[in-house]
């Protein structure tokens, strides 16, 4: 089955260093008449905000979105977890202070220190994602949807603007 979606800039999150994106699927409709008029992040925030056994996990990564790579080192390689096609965070466990489980995952897709597109996540309770009921559709519809703006900025329907630091593109339609 194809997917249709569009590309959303993120505007309350991003930053002097970090341009964020996100994705919003439409139905079959108009996108002004879909019900569920909200982003893959908004999607995120509205699932794991406010939960407290995951509290902590949850700031972290707004901390790392909105602080350490929003405002002090951009979206550096590094601070991604590789997941196949696309990225997750909370960072690898040597860029996390403190204790705990960071077992929060949010899906992502890192293009460059100043571009990333935020996609859905959960909690993950396996070893791999691939088995996480929690987060298994949300790793497989990040892997697609990854591919597909891949081949979007293959294709020119995405392109760099002339500073090489944002992404430029007019209202299309992305299938996955």
């Amino acid at each position: 089955m194809t997917t249709f979606a569009q590309i959303k800039r993120l505007e309350d999150l991003t930053t002097a260093k970090v341009n964020y994106y996100s994705i919003q699927l439409l139905s079959d409709q108009e996108s002004d008449e879909n019900e569920e008029n909200i982003t893959l992040f908004e999607r995120f925030i509205q699932k794991h905000q406010g939960k407290t056994e995951i509290q902590d996990n949850y700031e972290e990564i707004l901390d790392w979105l909105e602080i350490r790579m929003g405002e002090l080192f951009g979206a550096k390689a590094k601070y991604f977890r590789f997941e196949n096609e696309s990225h997750a965070l909370p960072p690898p466990i040597q860029f996390l202070e403190g204790e705990g489980d960071h077992t929060l995952r949010l899906y992502c897709l890192r293009l460059s220190d100043s571009v990333v597109f935020l996609f859905d996540g959960g909690v993950k309770t396996t070893r791999y994602a691939q088995e996480c009921p929690n987060v298994k559709d949300a790793f497989y519809q990040a892997g697609k949807i990854s591919k597909a703006l891949t081949q979007a900025l293959k294709d020119g329907d995405i392109l760099w603007d002339e500073s090489g630091g944002n992404i430029v593109y007019d209202d299309f339609d992305l299938f996955f």
